[in-house]
């Protein structure tokens, strides 16, 4: 092609699909806008692609990103998005508290453990009487 020419594969153009071009030189994002459909809830117009046109090269963000509201402060969207990671921590932390609760319990038995445990009967057990592990006592009670 020639200098400034460019020619891509077939791009989407329809249904909700956002099709933009995006360009980089350097540490600058910008994208040209081939189509955005219609978007009520936000309200956004859409972004027609006719056979052949002409366009200026935006902001990246704001393209992709239409339905940003303006005003919003650049503080809350980075709080907001350390709360969710924050929680996401928290849950892994506690997923991994748990597995390694339950691969302590999970002991292959050795010819110690072998043999009845408790003799007494039934109904004169305490509730975990017999468990050889404290932990295994406390799941019990749960």
């Amino acid at each position: 092609m020639a200098p400034g020419v460019y020619r891509s594969a077939p791009l989407p153009v329809s249904g909700t699909w956002k099709t933009s071009i995006r360009l980089q030189s350097g540490d600058t994002m910008g994208a040209v806008a081939v189509f955005a459909p219609e978007d009520s809830a936000i309200p956004a117009a859409e972004i027609p692609a006719p056979a052949r046109f002409e366009r200026q090269l935006g902001d990246d963000r704001e393209l992709l990103q239409r339905e940003r509201k303006d005003g919003v402060p650049n503080w809350s969207i980075i709080a907001f998005g350390l709360a969710v990671a924050a929680f996401v921590a928290a849950l892994l932390f506690v997923a991994g508290v748990a597995l390694v609760r339950v691969s302590r319990t999970g002991r292959t038995p050795t010819a110690s453990d072998s043999g009845p445990v408790n003799d007494a009967p039934a109904d004169h057990r305490q509730p975990g009487a017999g468990l050889r592990d404290p932990l295994e006592r406390d799941l019990q009670q749960v």
